[in-house]
């Protein structure tokens, strides 16, 4: 399964919508446990509000995934996203990695996420 997450929100709470193979809305929340250099690592909770997709029986329910966040401030003020996520509830089983930008050029932050994984409903 694949689609986007594009979430606007200031540090460490978003929210937003998610499209592709699964329809809804989303919020995360983040809280930072390190950094690197230029590599900045947060943990978090994602709630996806299921309303639709080709997934029908996650279709009216509440999936939450635990994130792994790993932001890389390159090239500011759009860092680039590489992120996983397991779900934690809501289906049976499931992984997901995320690939995108944060623009935090202006507030609130606006995230913008391809994601690409496996959901056993």
């Amino acid at each position: 399964m694949s689609g986007v997450i594009q979430q606007t929100g200031v540090t460490g709470s978003f929210s937003g919508t998610i499209t592709g193979d699964v329809l809804g809305t989303v919020t995360t929340q983040t809280e930072q446990t390190g950094s690197q250099g230029s590599v900045s690592f947060s943990t978090g909770v994602q709630t996806w509000e299921v309303t639709g997709g080709v997934i029908e029986a996650l279709i009216g329910s509440t999936v939450r995934l635990e994130l792994r966040n790993m932001a890389i401030r390159a090239q500011p003020p759009v860092p680039g996203l590489n992120n996983s996520a397991d779900i934690i509830e809501g289906a049976t089983q499931g992984i997901l990695t995320y690939h995108g930008t944060l623009d935090v050029s202006t507030v609130p932050f606006t995230s913008n996420v391809e994601y690409r994984g496996i959901i056993w409903p």
